[in-house]
C-alpha cells in the first residue's frame, strides 16, 4: 500500500466520521496535513548536514557560505576538532545581512571560535517533512508507518479547527455545531500533542521539542 495523502485522507475521515467526504474537502484535509506536519517536525526533526565555510564578518556576526533550499531550517552546529558536540543554535542567531546568510555569535560561540578552525563548520538542518502527493510534484513519504494514524489525529483536530472557522463566519448563528467542532478538535489535539510527546521520549529521548513553528528558516 502506498502511504501518499489517499491513504492518510482516509484515516482522517475515518477519525472525522466524514467517509464520503461531504463535509471536509480535500482541501480541508490538505491544510490539516501541513499543519500536523509542522507540529511533528518539532518532535522528529528530519536532520541533514553540510558542512560550510565561514568568514567573521565584524566581531559578532558569522557569514555562512552555502544555499539552503527553502524550508530547510538551522537547529544546530558543530565546530571542528577538538569541540565535537552540536550546539543548539536559539531562533533570534540566524540572521540576513545584505544578503548574507549569517549567524549571531553569542559570547559562547565567539570563545569557541577562538579555540577551532571557524573557517570550516558541520551544520545540523531540519528539513521538512513530506507526504507523498500533498504537494505537487511530492512523490516520496518521509513519515514511517508508525506514526501515521499519530499525524492524521493532528490533520483531523486541524481540520475539525478550520471548519469551526468556516462556520463560525458563514453561518455564525449555529453555536451547538460550532461548540461540537471545537470540542472535538480539543480532545484530538491532546491526544495528538500527548502522543508526540510520548514517541519523541520513547523513541528519540527528545524532552524538549524544537521552538514552536519552523523556527528559523533559512
Amino acid at each position: 500500500m502506498s502511504h501518499d495523502f489517499d491513504f492518510y485522507k482516509g484515516i482522517v475521515r475515518e477519525i472525522i466520521a466524514d467517509e464520503a467526504g461531504k463535509r471536509f474537502p480535500d482541501q480541508t484535509i490538505r491544510a490539516g496535513l501541513r499543519l500536523a506536519l509542522n507540529d511533528y517536525q518539532r518532535y522528529f526533526p528530519r536532520t541533514r548536514f553540510e558542512d560550510v565555510a565561514a568568514t567573521l564578518v565584524g566581531e559578532n556576526l558569522l557569514e555562512l557560505h552555502a544555499v539552503f533550499p527553502p524550508g530547510d531550517s538551522l537547529i544546530g552546529i558543530r565546530f571542528p576538532e577538538p569541540n565535537t558536540e552540536i550546539v543548539a543554535i536559539d531562533r533570534d542567531k540566524v540572521v540576513f545581512s545584505s544578503g548574507r546568510t549569517c549567524l549571531r555569535l553569542s559570547p559562547m560561540l565567539q570563545f569557541m571560535l577562538k579555540y577551532t578552525n571557524g573557517s570550516k563548520l558541520r551544520l545540523i538542518l531540519s528539513t521538512p517533512h513530506t507526504i507523498a502527493a500533498l504537494e505537487d510534484g511530492i512523490t516520496e513519504t518521509s513519515i514511517p508507518i508508525l506514526h501515521a494514524v499519530t499525524i492524521a489525529k493532528g490533520a483531523a483536530a486541524y481540520a475539525l479547527r478550520i471548519r469551526a472557522n468556516a462556520v463560525t463566519e458563514i453561518h455564525g448563528k449555529r453555536i451547538e455545531e460550532i461548540n461540537a467542532l471545537r470540542q472535538e478538535a480539543k480532545t484530538l489535539f491532546n491526544e495528538f500533542r500527548i502522543e508526540l510527546a510520548e514517541r519523541g521520549i520513547c523513541e528519540k529521548g527528545l524532552y524538549e521539542p524544537l521552538p514552536d513553528g519552523v523556527p528559523f528558516p533559512i
